[in-house]
């Protein structure tokens, strides 16, 4: 912490990846601080021969925990118990409990790679990570420009996602996998999540390019 604190007071400009690290930089006294965002490193498909299923959630995430893969799961067991069309796609992790590994429904992939991600993706219904940390987020952006809705905490920079995106924020406390189970239910039944999304999804992916980090940098810079 105290070589951070040199570093920053070292710096005239400082560029954040994410809204609530430049929010919280400047609450701290760093006042030349400035949101320049980040870029997806998967690119959205572009093929039209590729079905969406309409009933199918998707999670992509390495730390099962961390990411809140057991609130997806047990989120997702109630959904599947009133509806066994619903289907679950776990993907990124090692392994996940032997608890978690023959849920009905849930398909468990372990480690993919970046094709499978994008294909997935554009196949999905939403995307769900309710993370309990995450300190900025690709994977949310890469799915929003595959045109997927997503479900995630009302924490770190994912509020900003959903409102510029589609979808549903959790917020912390002891009732999330109930509230997950609800959103889940509510975007699976309502298309408007879906079609706000596919709307959105060219704006999410102009914003969220290295080309427009690279823009914003230089017009501070050159100020």
């Amino acid at each position: 912490m105290e070589w951070q604190e040199n570093f920053y007071s070292l710096n005239t400009h400082i560029f954040t990846m994410s809204h609530w690290l430049e929010k919280f930089l400047k609450s701290q006294g760093k006042y030349d601080v400035h949101y320049v965002g980040a870029g997806a490193n998967i690119p959205a498909i572009t093929q039209n021969n590729i079905l969406r299923n309409n009933h199918t959630a998707l999670f992509i995430g390495h730390d099962f925990y961390r990411k809140g893969g057991d609130i997806v799961i047990e989120a997702f067991k109630k959904l599947h118990t009133e509806d066994p069309k619903f289907r679950l796609i776990i993907a990124g992790p090692e392994e996940i409990p032997n608890k978690y590994q023959n849920i009905s429904g849930m398909q468990f992939l372990g480690p993919i790679n970046y094709s499978q991600v994008s294909r997935l993706m554009k196949q999905a219904t939403f995307f769900v990570m309710p993370s309990r940390f995450e300190a900025f987020g690709l994977v949310f952006v890469e799915a929003m420009e595959n045109g997927l809705p997503i479900i995630a905490r009302n924490c770190f920079e994912m509020p900003y996602f959903v409102k510029e995106g589609s979808g549903i924020l959790i917020n912390p406390g002891n009732d999330e996998i109930q509230q997950t189970y609800q959103a889940m239910k509510e975007i699976f039944n309502n298309l408007i999540f879906q079609k706000m999304a596919e709307q959105k999804a060219n704006e999410i992916t102009e914003s969220y390019s290295w080309d427009s980090v690279a823009k914003r940098m230089l017009q501070i810079i050159q100020k």
